[in-house]
């Protein structure tokens, strides 16, 4: 231990002025370093509350609240942790050192497009007191591979063939560690012991001994170790070697997962088969939208929303209209957009349509409307930087009025009376409706409720993310719009190059905006809409002279690119590993859960994994097969599945089925039906 300590000193010195925050639980090793190193450096400790380890909001947030500048966190808690809104506000933190699992390299990537803060891998099992290797993670490596970096002080690493011979360099094999880390053996436990703690061949010292981890390594050429699995995680299933980390590392890939486990389990026939469980990423996935259902745009986009009238009405704004668009304003490629007042998420789904590579900031106060901004954004894996917070004049708290059946007009200058008296107008403007209705049409619609909300200056969010220039700022915040203007600062107001602003003219408020873009050197166009005579709403589109002048293409000359939503249900799951590996490493089950069941030292419990649901043949309707070639396939299905009474809308992998089964279906379903199909045709459509 004492080694482990100094070395860590060394390298990575803790100083006085540095904040460590101690939340790994005392029955986990590396909870040594965190208690001891601060107390022989002077460096300060900040306990974490009981259970904390466990709480990724509370964790996020304290990082940045007590300006902690030190933090380790096990792999499977930095997944959950990076997508935490305080993440983004880790400006004090210097170094966050992992350890006890694998560190994925996706989880890698996002850590540095999130963080400005080195990021330390560390690999040792308990028996060699905490840790033998490290590895200082690169924020422009290309590397595929995980890489756990070289030996610490004073500890000797081998990879080893079967027969403890060395491995060449890029040859996997067995990772063994000597040195002063081992520990004595096993307590009471001789025989396991003297198997796992070996002689060390390659030191003079008789009484030296290496340590067989049970993981597979392999050498780069500069020295470095990559680390490969575990090779007792490599199973038989039905005559095939599999790699359960490697289908782990695939169903990673999928762009709507955040954490993947596979293994081996039996069915309700006690045949052994493949089971994957997944988290999605950020609320993705029929399963985590919490049963709210998806509405259908005109478009085909499928978005929750809040009310159906007010998403209809703002889509043919934002979609049809393009309101935000006109006047020589326009998007190109790789644009910055800032959407104030941004609802639903409508108009950043818009300019990620228009707009390749598009960088969207999207501020909503409203929690309620937050939340569904947070999912949309999240089912089309968008590039959003999400703020649960509006802009103002300063950084501050206030109370926010919420109307829940006309969330578009919320805002912190809610005034009931006035905001349905405009909506009386604004509707007796359009012919569609009839003076009758109104009162139909608006009872309740401005009863609200009161959030205490943040807000923010834009100056300091674009300071935080070091935003160069803004090429489209639209706000649209409900009688806020000379707030959030008044918190740009001077070097801020020359990196914006458009503006869209809806204003409303109260005591002036047009002419005191418009007299204020004059100022800082911007030529505008001011318009009302013809279904807002008489209410006092008009829009601003303001540009700078130079930008107008590079603006060649007319507005709306490109075809809007389709956006695909994030699908993580089992089908999903099933035909995006079907196209990757091979037949035998395809689960035959798929687990969707909240979050993965954790052991006290944050790892994955896989003793915790649920069993997958059997599928009850008395819950289901049956529908009969109603063409010959159907009745031909679900005869096969009987056969191979020792089934009877197959419906036509069975899965056949719900049903048992596996890679071996699924061989012989094909090879069936070929000679019968005389035409060739690839066996991935049943991984991808499956009933």
């Amino acid at each position: 231990i004492n080694n482990r300590l100094l070395w860590m000193q060394s390298v990575f010195p803790l100083e006085p002025n540095d904040r460590l925050l101690q939340k790994t639980v005392y029955s986990f090793d590396a909870s040594v370093w965190e208690l001891f190193l601060p107390l022989i450096t002077g460096a300060q400790v900040f306990m974490a509350q009981p259970g904390g380890h466990q709480d990724s909001n509370y964790l996020a947030a304290t990082v940045t609240d007590r300006e902690i500048t030190v933090l380790q966190l096990v792999p499977s808690m930095l997944q959950v942790l990076i997508d935490e809104p305080h993440v983004s506000r880790w400006r004090s933190l210097k170094r966050l050192f992992c350890g006890g699992e694998v560190l994925p390299v996706e989880l890698q990537k996002r850590f540095f497009e999130r963080v400005n803060a080195d990021l330390i891998n560390l690999y040792g099992p308990t028996e060699v007191s905490i840790d033998a290797t490290c590895h200082i993670c690169n924020r422009e490596s290309s590397q595929a591979g995980v890489v756990i970096g070289r030996p610490i002080a004073n500890t000797q690493v081998y990879i080893l063939d079967e027969r403890l011979r060395l491995a060449p360099i890029g040859v996997a094999g067995e990772l063994f560690v000597s040195g002063v880390g081992l520990a004595r053996g096993y307590h009471q436990r001789p025989e396991l012991t003297a198997e796992r703690f070996l002689p060390d061949p390659f030191n003079t010292d008789p009484d030296r001994r290496m340590y067989r981890t049970g993981d597979l390594a392999r050498y780069h050429e500069d020295g470095t170790i990559e680390y490969l699995g575990r090779a007792d995680h490599q199973v038989k299933l039905r005559g095939f070697r599999i790699e359960l980390e490697e289908i782990e590392a695939v169903l990673l890939e999928h762009k709507g997962v955040r954490e993947a486990v596979a293994t081996i389990g039996q069915d309700s026939r006690q045949h052994e088969r493949l089971i994957a469980y997944v988290v999605p990423r950020n609320g993705n996935g029929l399963p985590q939208l919490n049963g709210q259902q998806l509405y259908r745009l005109p478009n085909e986009l499928e978005v929750v929303h809040h009310s159906r009238s007010e998403t209809d009405l703002i889509y043919k704004e934002i979609f049809e209209d393009q309101t935000y668009l006109k006047h020589g304003l326009m998007l190109r490629d790789g644009a910055c957009v800032f959407d104030v007042g941004a609802n639903i998420g409508l108009f950043t789904l818009f300019v990620h349509q228009h707009c390749r590579d598009a960088r969207v900031f999207a501020f909503e106060p409203s929690p309620p409307i937050f939340e569904k901004l947070v999912t949309n954004t999240a089912l089309y894996d968008l590039d959003v930087e999400l703020f649960n917070c509006g802009l103002s004049n300063e950084t501050k708290q206030l109370p926010f009025t919420f109307y829940p059946k006309m969330s578009s007009m919320s805002g912190v200058y809610a005034d009931a009376a006035l905001d349905e008296s405009l909506t009386r107008v604004a509707l007796a403007n359009r012919e569609d409706v009839l003076a009758n209705e109104q009162d139909e049409l608006l009872a309740g619609h401005f009863v609200g409720e009161t959030f205490e909300c943040e807000f923010r200056t834009l100056s300091e969010v674009m300071r935080e993310h070091n935003v160069k220039r803004i090429d489209l700022l639209k706000i649209d915040v409900e009688k806020s719009e000379l707030d959030v203007l008044k918190g740009i600062g001077p070097s801020e107001w020359n990196k914006i190059h458009q503006l869209v602003i809806e204003v409303h003219d109260l005591d002036g408020r047009l002419e005191e905006v418009t007299t204020l873009l004059r100022e800082r050197g911007f030529e505008m166009t001011v318009e009302q809409d013809e279904w807002l005579r008489h209410t006092g709403l008009y829009n601003i589109y303001a540009r700078r002279a130079e930008v107008l002048a590079r603006n060649e293409l007319p507005n709306g000359h490109r075809t809007p690119r389709a956006l695909s939503r994030i699908d993580v249900s089992t089908d999903s799951l099933r035909s995006h590993i079907a196209a990757r590996v091979p037949s035998h490493l395809v689960p035959s089950a798929f687990v969707i859960l909240d979050r993965m069941p954790l052991l006290p030292n944050g790892k994955v419990d896989r003793n915790a994994l649920p069993e997958p649901e059997e599928i009850s043949s008395e819950l289901k309707t049956y529908i009969a097969p109603r063409k010959p070639f159907e009745e031909v396939i679900a005869r096969i299905w009987e056969d191979v599945l020792g089934l009877t009474q197959i419906s036509v809308d069975d899965n056949f992998f719900e049903l048992g089925g596996h890679s071996l089964l699924a061989t012989q279906v094909m090879s069936r379903l070929r000679e019968a039906l005389k035409c060739e199909m690839p066996l991935r045709r049943l991984f991808e459509l499956p009933t």
